[in-house]
């Protein structure tokens, strides 16, 4: 027995509640997306990408100054490209694998 993928899933769906094309339609571009998001998290290029970030953001933390009144320019606009950058990888890795995986 072999299961059967989303999109398989999706073309033999039936129910008896209105807007069925629709709400195929709807599952159909969720899952093409999830499956695109899934390609890419599982990529070694968005491996390694993601790696470099941790290791960027390990040395930005080595020149901040926890005792300074305020962080330079450079280092806070540094951490707002970190938390963009963490930020859609949860929501990739979200839309590939689910939010409970």
């Amino acid at each position: 027995v072999v299961d059967k993928n989303d999109f398989e899933k999706i073309e033999i769906m039936k129910d008896k509640w209105p807007f069925l094309a629709l709400r195929k339609r709807i599952r159909r571009l969720l899952a093409t997306i999830s499956f695109i998001c899934y390609k890419i998290t599982s990529s070694k290029s968005f491996e390694y990408l993601t790696l470099t970030v941790i290791l960027m953001n390990t040395v930005t933390l080595m020149f901040e100054d926890p005792l300074a009144e305020e962080q330079s320019q450079a280092l806070q606009s540094l951490d707002v490209f970190f938390l963009v950058a963490y930020t859609i990888e949860m929501f990739l890795k979200i839309f590939a694998l689910g939010f409970f995986f």
